[in-house]
């Protein structure tokens, strides 16, 4: 509904939005109180106007956002999330409290996320207890987007209780790997860590397989990172490191050249195809001599989410990708995307490199076929 109001600045009538959403008169009526009920301590406020149209009046320093955090943190959903967290206990009767609700009221709202969760390959047991449920590691990776989504509400305030641990383990990585992570990274990477130590304590374990093992210590070797591992509060199994450590590579980092090539030996070694269309990407461009390797850098992003999560979790679903799978799913349209994206974004870091503009398709085009090129003439399967 709210989306409706963005994408209209004059307003709209009752009739169009109940037409546009499928609901009827008393559901639009219903849904207004609560929006106004909800959003009006941060000045949002459903209205008529003098032509008698639905109007969304927000302050230009909240974004919509904003809005989406301050609803999910107002969802069942959310206190879900929260009892999951510390493997808590919730009842159905705590949240009919809660919420001054039937039962029947509260079956409806916890099966509309359902559909959701099921792509995640989770679900909501409601049998004794109220929790979601599956694999630990799909359980840890929600909690983290849905926890990361939230985090824009400004009532948002999920206490952090290993913050100055965390903080201490990021500065000691940055320090033994020679790079930098970014501040939103470092907030991101804190969330992500404290939701993996207190499912841990509250005797949640992640499993892991020989080949997650092997890559593991080759990289706990190379870049000693052990160091870092010590500034936590307590000794994690290997399992939960290997899982804890993860996570840094879906993070934003800038590497130096020397960490760079280390990490590049390491994917040659464990994922050939994946360094491959790397360097592809890296071949594709036109000359840039000093310039390459931090091109390297920016392509970061590309053997994190290709080599180095599906190597250390073969679970993790690669975002965006076109073509982990089979080239059956190559998808062109999705390739050139997000070639057009590494592009635009590299050209950010170096404004002076003016042709990445000027020739960006021509750029792209040979690009594109490299990749496919690399693709097609492997004779082993993606990760």
């Amino acid at each position: 509904m709210i989306q409706l109001f963005f994408s209209s600045n004059e307003g709209i009538t009752r009739a169009k939005v109940m037409e546009e959403l499928g609901i009827s008169w008393n559901t639009l009526t219903n849904d207004i109180y609560s929006f106004n009920y909800e959003m009006n301590k941060f000045d949002w406020f459903l209205e008529t106007n003098e032509q008698n149209l639905l109007t969304l009046s927000f302050p230009y320093n909240h974004s919509l956002a904003t809005y989406e955090a301050v609803l999910l943190q107002n969802t069942i959903l959310y206190q879900i999330s929260l009892a999951t967290l510390d493997n808590k206990k919730i009842t159905s009767v705590d949240l009919m409290d809660k919420y001054h609700i039937s039962y029947s009221t509260l079956y409806r709202e916890i099966k509309k996320w359902v559909p959701q969760l099921n792509e995640m390959g989770l679900s909501i047991n409601m049998k004794e207890h109220i929790f979601i449920e599956g694999s630990e590691t799909a359980v840890r990776r929600f909690l983290y987007f849905f926890f990361t989504k939230v985090s824009a509400s400004p009532a948002f305030d999920l206490h952090l209780y290993y913050n100055n641990e965390i903080s201490n383990f990021i500065k000691v990585l940055e320090e033994n790997m020679q790079m930098s992570m970014h501040t939103l990274s470092k907030i991101r990477f804190t969330l992500s860590s404290e939701i993996h130590l207190r499912r841990y304590l509250s005797k949640k374990r992640v499993t892991i397989t020989p080949k997650q093992y092997t890559f593991f210590q080759e990289t706990e070797q190379i870049f000693s990172i052990e160091e870092a591992f010590k500034q936590l509060p307590f000794e994690l199994p290997i399992a939960e490191k290997i899982h804890f450590f993860a996570q840094f590579f879906a993070m934003d980092c800038h590497f130096s050249d020397d960490t760079m090539k280390k990490r590049i030996m390491l994917a040659k070694k464990h994922s050939p195809i994946h360094y491959e269309l790397t360097q592809s990407i890296i071949d594709g461009l036109p000359e840039i001599s000093e310039q390459k390797l931090a091109l390297c850098n920016n392509i970061l992003n590309f053997l994190d989410n290709y080599i180095f999560l599906p190597c250390l979790l073969p679970t993790y679903e690669c975002e965006n990708s076109p073509w982990t799978k089979t080239t059956s799913n190559w998808d062109n349209a999705a390739i050139e995307k997000w070639i057009y994206k590494q592009l635009a974004h590299f050209k950010q870091i170096h404004p002076d490199l003016t042709y990445l503009e000027l020739d960006k398709d021509n750029i792209t085009a040979n690009i594109m076929a490299q990749i496919h090129a690399a693709y097609l003439n492997a004779s082993y399967a993606p990760l």
